[in-house]
C-alpha cells in the first residue's frame, strides 16, 4: 500500500522512528483494552513492512517483534 511505501522510502531517521513505536507498541499488546482486531492488524503491519524494515535497519528491534508477537501467532 502507499503508506508502506513512504516509509520504505525515508530516509533512516523517519525508517526508525517509526519501527521504535512499532515495537512498543507490540510490547503492549497484552495490555488492558487490546482487541484481538487490534492484534491482527499488528501482525498483518509486521508481515507487511516492519520484519522486512526491522532485518534490514535494525536486527534487535526483529528479535523483539517475534518475541513480542510470537504469544499471538503459535
Amino acid at each position: 500500500n502507499a503508506y508502506n511505501e513512504r516509509i520504505r522510502n525515508s530516509d533512516y531517521a523517519v525508517q526508525i522512528v517509526k519501527l521504535a513505536d512499532f515495537v512498543h507498541n507490540c510490547s503492549q499488546l497484552n495490555s488492558v483494552g487490546i482487541t484481538k482486531g487490534m492484534i491482527h492488524k499488528k501482525i498483518k503491519d509486521s508481515k507487511s513492512l516492519y520484519f522486512e524494515l526491522s532485518k534490514n535497519i535494525c536486527p534487535k528491534f526483529y528479535e523483539l517483534l517475534h518475541k513480542y508477537l510470537k504469544p499471538f501467532t503459535s
